[in-house]
């Protein structure tokens, strides 16, 4: 009797964990759609180029990538519900005047029928003031671009198991963005409460204090510099394990492997992997590189 019993736990655990298998792949199931052109001409080869980087980056970190074969954002998200599939992935490219291909990607939890997340790779420097560079230097190749926004993209995705809606790249990439204004996305309900409480908390982090930019204490509200501020609170919500995660949810940085350590680089000026030389690392205002 008692090996009876022993076989049927036995089975009975051999069930539910084939359940949880079952149930942990279906979670990992992204539906991902052909990038169409926005305001340029079409390019069926990058709309191909930034389906197959995407998939492979998305497959090297164990998710089962779906073609939606659908014609619009709205019929793959309704697809991707109906399979119980954990996102879908859409978005568009456009290419610049100076050659530049620029990247937009959106995010959406397939059950809210929703935009949780959004990100853009731009290589536009042409409004930076007091900045004048070689167009050479400018020059970011199309591989290079759609490797470097794969990555963002799969790192959002990695880091945000739960779907969180996270609004403040929604407001930089879609709301505050041309796209936004061109293309109408089913966007969450906006929460009034929760607005109120981010304004309070914009307005409070201009009290944040930095060093590194004029070597003393000031606020960022009266630093000389554009200055991003990651919080204590939004690595927590966003789950960053790590410096290079972080960084790479910084607009115009992104990182990669150099010899045996992980490397940030801006946008734009990576020049003959030298980009060492043209970016300053500073530690309460402590140089940390020549």
């Amino acid at each position: 009797m008692n090996r009876i019993n022993t076989l049927a736990l036995l089975l009975g655990f051999s069930i539910f964990i084939n359940a949880l298998s079952a149930q942990e792949k279906k979670n990992k199931k992204i539906y991902l759609a052909l990038f169409n052109p926005y305001k340029t001409a079409k390019e069926q080869n990058i709309s191909e180029k930034i389906f197959e980087q995407l998939a492979a980056k998305l497959s090297s970190l164990d998710y089962e990538v779906i073609q939606a074969e659908q014609s619009s954002a709205k019929q793959g998200i309704t697809k991707a519900k109906q399979d119980n599939a954990l996102l879908f992935l859409d978005g568009y490219y456009k290419r610049e005047e100076n050659g530049n291909l620029n990247l937009y990607g959106q995010i959406y939890h397939p059950e809210k029928e929703v935009l949780i997340d959004a990100f853009n790779l731009s290589n536009d420097l042409s409004g930076i003031e007091g900045i004048s560079l070689d167009p050479k230097e400018t020059k970011v190749s199309d591989d290079q671009n759609i490797s470097d926004f794969s990555n963002k993209i799969a790192n959002r995705i990695k880091s945000n198991v739960k779907r969180s809606e996270r609004s403040e790249n929604i407001d930089e990439f879609i709301k505050n963005n041309s796209i936004g204004k061109d293309i109408t996305f089913p966007l969450p309900k906006e929460d009034l409460t929760a607005a109120s409480e981010d304004v309070f908390k914009i307005l409070s982090e201009k009290d944040d204090v930095v060093v590194s930019v004029s070597k003393f204490a000031q606020k960022t509200s009266e630093a000389p510099a554009d200055v991003t501020v990651i919080s204590r609170e939004q690595i927590r919500r966003s789950g960053f394990r790590n410096l290079t995660e972080a960084l790479n949810f910084v607009p115009q940085v992104y990182t990669h492997w150099v010899g045996q350590n992980w490397s940030s680089d801006f946008r734009g000026l990576y020049v003959n992997n030298q980009i060492e030389r043209r970016v300053l690392y500073l530690q309460d205002g402590k140089k940390l590189n020549d």
